[in-house]
């Protein structure tokens, strides 16, 4: 049996050793020693914080106590809100953007009409007294029977036809085919159906000063292209026109989408359209965003 050796007479008390087990967090005493002093527990809990930000990080253990502070509901209110809000916003913008697209596409003749072409007035002079024109540039592309065959068949349609031919080019002074088709028909004064044929390219056609069923030429032949193949179809198309009904005199409001109230119907259709698709995915953009952050 040990014996301890007796302590000395006005020896003073020290408190035990506190050893930290620093894999399980919890501070222990060797053998033998009392219990932990009060003054010695927030070091306790200053290594717990320790193990804490190891084991986290310090951001996430940053957002955790931002998030049980009692300000998160908040502002998540407030960031609800100002998304709701962004995106009435992106609907209304792309609403109105959809509804000018569609009123310029329906009403042309409301837009400013770009000035006349030099190539607009050369089809022209020669339209006013015939129906087919050819550019000096392709001349020869079409035989002289193709030529005269074309320019019998337009004559007689009701309404007539006027066949303008010459190369494409995107340096004419115009930006779409209908434009110059309309100045051409301005400057003739003749009212009837005129097409535009370029060699090799989409055949385009306009209803000039006239208002009747809906008639329609665009597109290339099918296959390889040829003068014999072109003249077949573009004589089919004329025959297709002849006989609609029709009344002379042109309306400036929209008639494609039947009229003014179907013009600003099919805008605010293709608009909210628009608007619906385009927040649909900025919702999934923000769930992707929003993950990944969480992930993080």
């Amino acid at each position: 049996m040990l014996h301890r050796p007796a302590a000395r007479r006005g020896a003073r008390h020290r408190p035990a050793r506190r050893v930290v087990d620093r894999r399980a967090g919890v501070p222990r005493l060797r053998p033998g020693a009392g219990p932990v002093p009060r003054r010695q527990a927030p070091v306790a809990r200053l290594d717990a914080v320790s193990r804490d930000v190891h084991r986290l990080g310090a951001d996430r253990l940053r957002r955790a106590g931002r998030r049980s502070s009692g300000a998160g509901p908040r502002r998540s209110e407030c960031t609800t809100v100002r998304r709701w809000i962004v995106g009435m916003l992106i609907t209304l913008v792309v609403a109105v953007a959809g509804g000018a697209l569609a009123w310029r596409l329906a009403s042309p003749a409301v837009m400013p009409e770009p000035p006349v072409t030099e190539r607009a007035r050369a089809a022209a002079a020669v339209l006013a007294d015939a129906h087919v024109y050819v550019d000096p540039s392709v001349d020869g592309v079409f035989t002289d029977q193709e030529l005269a065959r074309l320019e019998d068949a337009a004559a007689a349609s009701d309404p007539q036809v006027f066949v303008v031919v010459w190369p494409d080019s995107d340096q004419a002074g115009y930006g779409f085919s209908r434009d110059v088709l309309r100045q051409i028909g301005a400057e003739t004064g003749r009212p009837g159906v005129y097409l535009e044929v370029s060699p090799g390219e989409d055949v385009d056609s306009l209803d000039v000063g006239i208002e009747g069923e809906y008639f329609s030429v665009f597109g290339a032949v099918d296959g390889a292209w040829s003068s014999a193949a072109e003249t077949a179809r573009l004589l089919d198309e004329i025959a297709e026109n002849d006989g609609r009904e029709y009344t002379l005199g042109e309306d400036t409001g929209s008639d494609y989408w039947g009229g003014t109230g179907g013009t600003i119907t099919a805008g605010l259709l293709i608009g909210g359209f628009s608007g619906i698709c385009a927040g649909v995915l900025g919702l999934i953009g923000w769930a992707l965003v929003r993950r990944r952050r969480a992930a993080a």
